[in-house]
C-alpha cells in the first residue's frame, strides 16, 4: 500500500500540490495493523516536451529527506511540461532502494503503481527491470505488448482474471494522456491478523479526482489543500485526461 499522485497544471498548481503532498509520506492513511508511514521510498518525475523524467528516485524516508523533496519539486516546476507524478513507497514485493522505487519510466511511459501482484510468471518470464518488484514486473511486461494506451484496460483484466492481487490502482501516461486506473480486489491483504475480516475494512486502494476545469489531479487520498470537489474513483473505473 503507497501514496501517488499526479498533477496536470501550471507551475503554480504544481508547487502548491507538490508541498500539500509531501505530508501524506508520514500521516497518509495505512491500514488498522500496519505501522505508520510510507516511507520506504520515492520518486518524481515529470512529462517533458523530450519525454518523461526522473527527477530522483531514492529507497529513504521522504519525511526525512524533506530538503532532497523540496530540491527535486523546484527542479520539477522549473522545467516545461504540463504534469508531474509522484509516489511513496510502502514495501511489500522488493527490497528497500532507489531501484525499487517509483514512478517507473521505459521509453514514453511514465507509470506508478499502489498495490501487490502474485504470479505474474504466468504470462512468461520475467522481462529485464532494474529493480525486484511486481510493480516493475507488472509495467514492464504491459510496455514489451507495444501496445497504445487504449490497449491498458484489457491489460488490467487480463491481470486481474489470471492473477492474485491486491490493487491494479495506477497511474500510466505516455505524454498525451493520463490514465488513472483504480482497481482493488479486496481478497489479500497483506499481514492481515487472523482475526480481522478483509472484507469488513474500507478499501485502503483509493484513488481519487479534483480538477477545477483547467488542472486536474488524481491523488490516493484528498488533499486539504484543494477543499470539497474531490470525486472517488469508482472500482474499476479508468478516467483519462488530454495533457
Amino acid at each position: 500500500m503507497c501514496r501517488m499522485m499526479a498533477v496536470v497544471g501550471d507551475a503554480r498548481m504544481q508547487a502548491q500540490v507538490l508541498e500539500a503532498f509531501h505530508p501524506l509520506g508520514k500521516d497518509g492513511k495505512v491500514r488498522p495493523w500496519e505501522t505508520p508511514g510510507h516511507l520506504d521510498g520515492w520518486g518524481m518525475a515529470k512529462y517533458t516536451p523530450q519525454g518523461p523524467l526522473l527527477m530522483t528516485r531514492s529507497g529513504g524516508d521522504v519525511d526525512r529527506e524533506g530538503e532532497a523533496y523540496g530540491a527535486a519539486s523546484m527542479h520539477a516546476i522549473a522545467l516545461e511540461g504540463a504534469l508531474v507524478m509522484v509516489h511513496f513507497r510502502k514495501a511489500t514485493i522488493g527490497d528497500v532502494r532507489p531501484e525499487n522505487a517509483q514512478p517507473f519510466v521505459h521509453r514514453r511511459w511514465l507509470f506508478a503503481h499502489n498495490g501487490t501482484i502474485m504470479d505474474l510468471e504466468k504470462f512468461g518470464p520475467k522481462p529485464v527491470t532494474e529493480g525486484s518488484t511486481d510493480s516493475e514486473d507488472f509495467f514492464r511486461r504491459w510496455c514489451a505488448q507495444g501496445k497504445d494506451m487504449d490497449g491498458y484496460r484489457g491489460w488490467v483484466e487480463t491481470v486481474a482474471n489470471g492473477c492474485r492481487y491486491t490493487s491494479l490502482t495506477s497511474l500510466l501516461c505516455d505524454g498525451e494522456v493520463l490514465l488513472a486506473c483504480r482497481r482493488s480486489s479486496g481478497r489479500l491483504f497483506e499481514g492481515c491478523p487472523a482475526d480481522v475480516d478483509p472484507a469488513s475494512l474500507p478499501s485502503p486502494y483509493t484513488l481519487y479526482h479534483w480538477t477545477d476545469g483547467r488542472s486536474h489531479l488524481f491523488c490516493s487520498e484528498p488533499l486539504p489543500l484543494l477543499g470539497s470537489g474531490w470525486r472517488a474513483l469508482e472500482n474499476g473505473e479508468l478516467l483519462t485526461i488530454h495533457l
